[in-house]
């Protein structure tokens, strides 16, 4: 995926986010923040771990709950990378599944007797 395309998403996201009332916006970003520790903590490898968690704690001891856009543009590429990945991963065994299914073939066999009734 381009950065271009990824960086519009981000300007979008951001813009939307500022546009929120305070209380509205402190609410999203927390609830995004407990988002992107869960992708981490699944996905993520312990140097974006620490990245996420550190964000993620700053904000919440913070006294006016503000998360500066670099950071947040830091979050979100990190938890829209791992999420791409997972898309693609799922996305890769659904078609392995799909493509090893196994074929059945039923045959039929039909059995002639001759000697049906013969008595000496």
């Amino acid at each position: 995926m381009p950065t271009r395309a990824r960086g519009g998403k981000f300007k979008r996201w951001w813009k939307h986010m500022n546009s929120l009332p305070r209380q509205k916006r402190i609410q999203e970003t927390e609830k995004w923040l407990r988002y992107a520790g869960k992708t981490v903590a699944l996905r993520g490898q312990q140097d974006q771990q620490r990245i996420v968690y550190t964000i993620r704690k700053r904000f919440n001891a913070s006294e006016f709950k503000r998360l500066s856009k670099y950071n947040a543009k830091k979050v979100f590429n990190i938890v829209n990378k791992k999420q791409q990945s997972y898309k693609e991963i799922k996305e890769h065994v659904l078609s392995e599944l799909q493509r090893k299914q196994p074929v059945v073939v039923k045959k039929r066999t039909t059995r002639t007797i001759a000697a049906v009734g013969r008595q000496q």
